[in-house]
C-alpha cells in the first residue's frame, strides 16, 4: 500500500489532500460478507482535511474521504463498490485541566447498501460531546455522550444498523 499527504499551513489554518492506493483481499457476499474471496482488488482512498486554531482555546477540524474498493465481492463480478464519509469537530480548551469537545460523524455506505453484508454498517450519522478533566498530563477522566441520528434497520438480514448506537461513557484514560 502507498499513502501520501500534502498540505499547506497558513497563519491560523492548515489544509491538505491525501490518497491511498493498494490492493486488498476480496470477499464473498455469503455469510454477511465475512468469507474471504480468492483474489485481490484495487483499494483507493482520496480525501482532504482542514484544521484551524481560531485562538489559543478553540480548535476546529474537518476531514472528508472517498473510498473506491474496486470489484470487492468475487460473486458480483464487474461491479465496483465505493463509499464516503466526513467528520467535523471542535475542541474548546477551557483551562489546563478541562477540555470540551464536539464531534460529528457521517458516512454513507454507498454501493454496499442492500448487499446484506456487514459493510452496510458503514452508514453512520452521530454527534458526540465529550468533557475531559486532566488529573495529570497523562491521566484524564472522561464523560462522553453520543447521539445516533439513524433509525434502527428492522430488516431480517441482521446486518446494517440493527440497533441505535448512542451511548454514555464515563471512564479514565491513562497513557504511559
Amino acid at each position: 500500500m502507498f499513502f501520501g499527504r500534502t498540505g499547506i499551513d497558513f497563519s491560523i489554518f492548515s489544509a491538505g489532500i491525501f490518497g491511498l492506493y493498494g490492493k486488498h483481499k476480496t470477499k464473498l457476499t455469503t455469510k454477511a460478507g465475512t468469507d474471504s474471496g480468492k483474489k485481490y482488488t484495487d483499494k483507493k482512498i482520496y480525501g482532504f482535511d482542514f484544521s484551524s486554531n481560531i485562538n489559543e482555546q478553540i480548535f476546529f477540524f474537518l476531514q472528508y474521504l472517498y473510498n473506491d474498493w474496486g470489484e470487492y465481492f468475487d460473486n458480483l463480478p464487474g461491479k465496483n463498490f465505493s463509499w464516503w464519509g466526513v467528520f467535523a469537530g471542535i475542541d474548546y480548551i477551557y483551562s489546563d485541566k478541562v477540555v470540551l469537545s464536539l464531534l460529528y460523524n457521517y458516512a454513507d455506505a454507498g454501493d454496499f447498501d442492500g448487499t446484506s453484508t456487514i459493510y452496510e454498517g458503514i452508514n453512520i450519522n452521530t454527534v458526540t460531546g465529550t468533557f475531559s478533566y486532566y488529573f495529570m498530563r497523562n491521566v484524564k477522566g472522561v464523560i462522553e455522550v453520543t447521539y445516533d441520528f439513524l433509525s434502527k434497520d428492522n430488516d431480517p438480514d441482521f446486518v446494517g444498523h440493527e440497533t441505535k448506537e448512542g451511548y454514555i461513557l464515563i471512564g479514565f484514560d491513562a497513557a504511559f
